[in-house]
């Protein structure tokens, strides 16, 4: 009897290992086959610290997945928008004593040549705000067809507290290569840049980094990284990683790093003023795991979180990359930790239009924070956290109403059509949580659950829509539920 209980045993475990590596295998598989069908960026960066600027090459192998024909590319320039004359400047007027702490700062890019297809081309600076780089091509490219295109740059970092600039020693590196501009039928789309928000739309591709930065550097990244070496003074780093939606780096002679693996994923916490690393790192650990049990499996083999200088917002979201402020109090910072772990699978692999629906990435990852709180209540009062937001919601609905009776609440709306970050903060994040919350309450839990996980994997690698994101709660929930949604995205949902 003994023996066959060890023969069962083993058994079990036996097969437990070969579910494991099946379904690992499984993972490296569908991003493989994802990547196949991606353009590919391949990139050089180098970190100049002596007038704080950014030397880069970018080479991006384009294909035209649309059945129209594309005759031109064009590529978002957003280190433009810290230019001094921008029209569309990146911070927000009412953060800048936070964000400029030595005055203000001006930086910007220069392109400086490009190439099609190993050929000197001809291009201009075009876009509402200097913001965009126009390629014709001399040709045009149908379905299938590709090209190649280089673009050689230099970047002026400001000294700013913000997604891309330097201060008090560390280097954001946010959004500081040109992109390819959205694409929609063979369209590329111009969305500006607003001081609000997240004002981008960006589809997965491959990226292959190369980043040479000063000895004494520590580097926090995106992708994986492949190869360090060290030569006359000076660290050069290669990174790379499949169906990503683009890629950000920080880096600073004053971080120190922790690190832990959590489902085959290594974590890394790149801290600097943190009294309570440790802890830091488990929160960390802790959100990434729930999430990835609880949406789907995280797909990538790193995750980095980076304790560096924000203004005006207490964190920002990258694929393999979040920067969390270093000025938030303990309570604030672990939320922001949370929240911007979740924007890993809200965003980060199931993309969205950002610059029109907002709430899509932001109110998931809100209410994610909640069913965090929910699983792992040391961590925080999901029931007190949802009291206290109904209360927020109101406290602004009554006080604006008083004074502006035709008040904007609509979810459903391009960043530009925010007055200013408070009606953005209230109605995105807020408003957005508030709404998942009563989605909750209406489904119930198992078919929420259910529902999420459908939304994933059909939105993951891909640009997700509203439509997408209702049609998996009624698949779930059994019945129509766009009245229900509309009220709530068009303004008429009654909070109470």
């Amino acid at each position: 009897m003994q023996k066959k209980q060890i023969i069962f045993t083993i058994t079990v475990l036996c097969l437990i290992v070969l579910l494991f590596l099946i379904t690992a295998g499984c993972v490296r598989d569908e991003l493989r086959l994802i990547s196949e069908k991606l353009n590919d960026y391949e990139i050089t960066l180098s970190l100049h610290t002596e007038d704080n600027t950014l030397s880069g090459h970018t080479k991006l192998r384009y294909t035209n997945g649309s059945d129209s024909s594309v005759s031109a590319l064009e590529f978002r320039l957003i280190p433009n928008a810290y230019r001094e004359d921008a029209k569309n400047p990146a911070v927000d007027k009412t953060a800048r004593n936070e964000a400029y702490p030595d005055g203000l700062s001006y930086g910007g890019i220069t392109v400086t040549a490009v190439k099609i297809d190993g050929e000197t081309a001809d291009f201009s600076i075009t876009g509402d705000d200097e913001d965009v780089l126009s390629v014709p091509l001399g040709k045009e490219l149908f379905l299938n067809d590709s090209t190649e295109a280089e673009i050689t740059y230099s970047v002026r970092l400001a000294n700013v507290r913000h997604r891309l600039g330097y201060s008090d020693g560390i280097y954001n590196l946010a959004n500081a290569y040109p992109v390819l501009c959205y694409e929609e039928n063979g369209t590329f789309i111009r969305h500006p840049y607003t001081a609000i928000g997240d004002p981008f739309v960006t589809p997965a591709a491959n990226y292959s980094v190369t980043f040479i930065v000063p000895e004494g550097f520590t580097v926090a990244h995106s992708g994986d990284l492949k190869e360090k070496t060290v030569s006359d003074g000076s660290v050069t780093y290669r990174f790379e990683q499949k169906c990503i939606r683009d890629f950000s780096l920080c880096a600073s002679e004053k971080f120190s790093v922790l690190s832990a693996v959590k489902d085959k994923t290594e974590i890394k916490y790149f801290y600097r003023k943190d009294s309570d690393p440790d802890s830091t790192l488990r929160l960390i650990s802790d959100c990434f795991g729930f999430f990835s049990s609880s949406f789907g499996k995280y797909p990538y083999g790193t995750y980095c979180v980076a304790e560096t200088t924000l203004a005006a917002a207490g964190g920002m979201e990258y694929p393999n990359l979040v920067f969390v402020s270093d000025d938030l109090k303990r309570d604030s910072f672990n939320k922001v930790v949370i929240h911007e772990t979740a924007h890993q699978w809200w965003y980060g692999l199931v993309g969205n239009d950002q610059f029109n629906e907002a709430w899509l990435d932001e109110g998931l990852a809100e209410y994610s924070v909640i069913l965090f709180y929910k699983a792992f209540p040391d961590y925080g009062d999901a029931a007190e956290t949802l009291k206290n937001s109904y209360k927020r919601y109101k406290l602004f609905y009554d006080v604006i109403i008083n004074y502006k009776k035709d008040l904007d609440t609509s979810m459903s709306r391009p960043l530009t059509d925010f007055p200013n970050a408070q009606s953005y903060a209230v109605i995105t994040y807020l408003k957005g949580m508030l709404m998942t919350d009563s989605l909750y309450d209406t489904v119930g839990e198992k078919r929420f659950s259910k529902a999420l996980r459908r939304y994933f994997e059909a939105g993951k690698y891909s640009i997700a829509t509203p439509e997408l994101f209702i049609s998996c709660f009624e698949k779930e929930y059994g019945s129509d539920m766009k009245k229900w949604f509309s009220s709530w995205l068009n303004g008429n949902a009654v909070i109470g």
